[in-house]
């Protein structure tokens, strides 16, 4: 008698590498570019908002786009790839005023 596949666990939907394998690159590369939009707007308002919203956005739709292009096996710009980088550390944790570091920042799923 044979053995039923093995079945593979699923992520979290919310997962950015999860979202990233079933939308297509070009959904997600608007996505990007909706979110630095969005940044930019917020950074000109006269009042700013204690949680960077715009900002954590953002760095969900660059990791989402990233995801998806490792899993496609293409290259990631540098300069995504750095932006990416700059962003994670621009935002800011939960626990005060200084900028996330990359453990933090791969432990949230930034």
């Amino acid at each position: 008698m044979s053995e039923p596949p093995p079945v593979e666990p699923r992520g979290d939907p919310s997962e950015p590498a999860a979202r990233a394998s079933h939308v297509a690159p070009a959904t997600l590369w608007d996505a990007v570019l909706s979110a630095r939009a969005d940044l930019a707007h917020e950074r000109h308002l006269p009042e700013r908002r204690q949680a960077p919203s715009a900002r954590v956005t953002l760095v969900a739709a660059l990791q989402s786009y990233v995801d998806s292009l490792t899993e496609r096996g293409h290259p990631v710009p540098y300069a995504l790839r750095d932006e990416l980088r700059l962003q994670r550390l621009a935002c800011v944790t939960s626990r005060g005023d200084r900028p996330m570091t990359g453990r933090e920042g791969l432990a949230r799923g930034y």
